[in-house]
């Protein structure tokens, strides 16, 4: 350490920050995956009630296990060229925008996201992230099914709008279980009463326009519900990365 000169409290705090973070990472990844599994439904101030109030009591009374006294699921499990590319895209610059899209990319591979977004904010980010390659469906069209078989079996990315509370159609029910099946070595799911290809690079993104939409809990176990509602917090965030960018 003597040779690092004037570099050598930046080490020093370094090696602090990096002892800390090791001892509490057991505790931090109990916290991430309570907070992959539960936390999309919810908006910001609950969240946060969750995270550093009850789970992080929990976890101390039943395991002694430490935690970071400021757990943050950004900085627990993001990646920050990822993080970097959402703000180039126009993500809305708040905390529980940006974790929404760590716990859409955590779970898609299992669960279709659908996404709470009354103010369109993250309808409008998501057509600018996927570079406007994708198929657009709203729950008023007429050629619901054949678009959809046409996607699955092309591997396209759909974005289906205004699917309220998911009442249907029954088709698009039948998507959220992925129950996807091996015939002569391809891979098929049932959609709409037929047997179409599914490629594995297709994905479905949901979007409600409702702001408290209820969902039966057989729709809630099949997807990953993520809420981008704007709170008073959340615009409040926004409107001083505005100011900041304009000041810079």
């Amino acid at each position: 350490m003597a040779s690092l000169g004037s570099e050598r409290e930046n080490w020093l705090t370094a090696v602090r920050t990096l002892s800390e973070e090791q001892a509490a990472l057991l505790g931090d990844m109990v916290l991430a995956s309570c907070a992959v599994t539960y936390l999309g439904p919810f908006e910001a101030s609950y969240r946060q009630r969750l995270v550093t109030g009850s789970w992080r009591e929990l976890i101390a009374q039943t395991s002694s296990i430490p935690a970071s006294p400021h757990f943050d699921l950004r900085d627990a499990i993001g990646d920050v060229e990822r993080m970097q590319r959402w703000q180039l895209c126009g993500i809305p610059n708040d905390s529980v925008s940006t974790e929404n899209m760590i716990l859409l990319e955590v779970t898609e591979a299992e669960r279709w996201p659908l996404l709470i977004d009354p103010q369109e904010q993250a309808l409008a980010f998501m057509r600018e992230y996927l570079e406007h390659d994708y198929i657009l469906i709203k729950a008023s069209s007429e050629h619901i099914s054949r678009t959809m078989e046409y996607a699955l079996g092309r591997g396209a990315a759909v974005i289906y709008e205004n699917v309220g509370e998911l009442e249907g159609p029954a088709a698009l029910l039948s998507l959220l279980g992925r129950e996807v099946y091996h015939i002569a070595g391809g891979r098929y799911i049932k959609f709409d009463d037929n047997q179409v290809e599914y490629h594995d690079d297709f994905r479905l993104l949901m979007f409600t326009g409702h702001s408290n939409p209820r969902f039966s809990p057989a729709i809630q176990s099949k997807v990953q519900l993520l809420n981008f509602s704007i709170t008073q917090e959340g615009l409040q965030a926004q409107l001083l990365s505005l100011v900041c960018k304009s000041e810079c």
